[in-house]
């Protein structure tokens, strides 16, 4: 495991339900971290930053790239590997770029959520799985984790076009 240092970004990118919307900011959070760390929330305890496990190169740093990528577990991808990039400030996505194709190519899923909407990047079939399981998971729950018309993307290097 990485040292987090003074980064706060999954505090500032994240939905915590009934706590904070996406890219509002947790109020919890404060320069030294989360406030209220032993009583925190299911989603924050079951977040996990990849950057922070040692997942993903020490350049993508989320406070140096200004994106948060965090692992979905395969329960509620229909197995698929899946990432979700939570990144707040959209001109910094053509940077990102070369990044998100990688990360298409291991095979897997890249759910790229921004405050102006999100979409998904990936293999039609594997992005397919992924987006389908997620609709089926909000219909059993109630809760809404993706619109049924979140875009789809099929990234291919030269001409990736991202929200």
């Amino acid at each position: 495991m990485r040292n987090c240092k003074k980064c706060t970004l999954c505090c500032e990118y994240m939905e915590v339900p009934g706590v904070a919307a996406h890219f509002e900011g947790c109020p919890n959070t404060n320069y030294r971290g989360c406030s209220k760390y032993a009583e925190r929330p299911d989603t924050c305890k079951q977040f996990f930053c990849m950057w922070a496990r040692g997942e993903i190169p020490q350049y993508l740093y989320p406070p140096d790239c200004g994106m948060v990528l965090a692992s979905l577990v395969p329960d509620l991808t229909g197995g698929q590997a899946c990432v979700i990039a939570f990144v707040k400030h959209v001109e910094r996505l053509p940077a990102l770029k070369d990044a998100l194709v990688e990360l298409t190519k291991v095979p897997m899923v890249v759910w790229l959520r921004t405050p102006s909407g999100s979409q998904f990047l990936g293999n039609e079939i594997a992005v397919s799985k992924v987006h389908s399981s997620l609709i089926n998971l909000a219909e059993a729950s109630e809760a809404k984790y993706v619109e049924e018309d979140t875009p789809v993307t099929i990234p291919i290097e030269d001409n990736l076009e991202i929200l």
